[in-house]
C-alpha cells in the first residue's frame, strides 16, 4: 500500500550538467496542466505515493519505484491519485545534452545511420520499473539536491544514471523527435501565438481571422498537431518565459506583464501548473546561483 504524502513543496536546483535541470517535489492536490517541452526529455522518478498522468492518449499510474520516460514535444499532464499524493524527482535533459551522451558514453558510431545520418535517443515506453535504474537515478536527483555535493560528483553520478537508462531503454530515430505538423496552419498559428505572446488581448477568433479561416477549424488542427489548444500553448510559451526572466532575477509582478499575464497571481497559477514551481521557487533558485552555490546556466526547461 502507497505511503500517504503529507504537505505539498517543490525544490528547483540547477544541475551541474549544463542542459539539465531538476525538480524535487511533493504533491497532495496539485495537477499539471497538459503541456509539453520542446527539445526537452523529462525523465521523472517516483519516490512515494502514486502519480496519474496522460502521456499522449493513455492513461497511466506511476507508483513508488516506477521511473516516467517523456520525448520532447509530447503532450503530458500529472496529479495524484486519490489522497495518497506522491513525491518524486523530475530531470528535465536538453536533447542535445542526451544526443551527446549516447555518442561518448555508449558506442562509437551509435548515433550514425546508414548514409551518415544521425539518430537520436527516443523512449518507445512511458514507463519503466528496473531496480537498478532506479537506484542509480535516485543516487544522482539526491546529489543534485544536496548543496554539499560537488560538482564532479554531481557529474559523474548524472552521466552513469543516464548511461544505464540509455543501455536499458532507448531507442534510435533517424531525426529528434518532433511533431508531425499538419500543414502549413498548424505553423501559422503557431507562429501567430509566439509572435503576439505578450498581447493580452490575442485570442481564437483573431487568429481565425489572421489566418482565414474558422474559429473551430483554426483550433481543431493545431489542437491534432500539437496536441494542445491554441489557448493552452499561449499558456505554455508564457510560463516558459516568465521561467527564463524569473531564473534571470526579475521581480514576479513585472514579469507577470511583460509576458502577458493579467497580474502575478495569474503567473503564478500558471507557473504551478505547467512546472510544479511558484515564483519563489524560481527566486530561490535564482539567488542560490548568483550566491554561488550553483554553477551558473541556461536552465533546460
Amino acid at each position: 500500500m502507497a505511503r500517504t504524502v503529507r504537505g505539498e513543496r517543490s525544490i528547483y536546483t540547477p544541475a551541474s550538467l549544463p542542459g539539465v535541470d531538476h525538480l524535487r517535489a511533493q504533491f497532495v492536490r496539485h495537477a499539471f496542466a497538459r503541456h509539453t517541452h520542446d527539445d526537452v526529455y523529462v525523465i521523472g522518478l517516483i519516490e512515494e505515493g502514486a502519480q496519474a498522468s496522460r502521456l499522449g492518449n493513455k492513461e497511466h499510474v506511476s507508483t513508488k519505484g516506477t521511473v516516467v520516460l517523456i520525448n520532447p514535444t509530447e503532450a503530458h499532464d500529472g496529479r495524484t491519485t486519490g489522497e495518497v499524493g506522491y513525491a518524486y524527482h523530475s530531470l528535465h535533459v536538453d536533447a542535445a545534452v542526451l544526443a551527446r551522451i549516447l555518442a561518448d558514453e555508449i558506442e562509437d558510431g551509435a548515433t550514425t545511420g546508414r548514409g551518415g545520418v544521425e539518430r537520436f535517443p527516443f523512449f518507445a515506453a512511458p514507463l519503466l520499473n528496473d531496480p537498478e535504474v532506479t537506484s542509480s537515478l535516485r543516487l544522482a536527483c539526491d546529489s543534485l539536491s544536496n548543496r554539499n555535493a560537488n560538482i564532479i560528483e554531481r557529474e559523474s553520478l548524472l552521466l552513469e544514471a543516464l548511461t544505464l537508462l540509455l543501455h536499458r531503454r532507448c531507442a534510435l530515430v533517424s531525426r529528434p523527435v518532433e511533431r508531425d505538423i499538419e500543414g502549413p496552419l498548424a505553423r501559422t498559428v503557431r507562429d501567430y501565438l509566439h509572435a503576439h505572446m505578450t498581447d493580452a488581448g490575442i485570442s481564437v477568433d483573431r487568429i481565425a481571422r489572421a489566418c482565414g479561416r474558422t474559429r473551430s477549424h483554426v483550433t481543431r488542427i493545431f489542437a491534432r498537431s500539437y496536441g494542445l489548444a491554441p489557448h493552452a500553448y499561449l499558456n505554455q510559451i508564457r510560463a516558459k518565459d516568465a521561467r527564463r526572466q524569473l531564473l534571470a532575477g526579475e521581480k514576479p509582478s513585472a514579469v507577470a506583464v511583460a509576458v502577458g499575464f493579467v497580474d502575478q497571481s495569474h503567473l503564478t497559477r500558471r507557473l504551478r501548473a505547467i512546472y510544479g514551481i511558484t515564483p519563489g521557487v524560481a527566486q530561490a533558485a535564482w539567488i542560490a546561483r548568483t550566491s554561488g552555490a550553483q554553477r551558473r546556466h541556461s536552465p533546460a526547461w
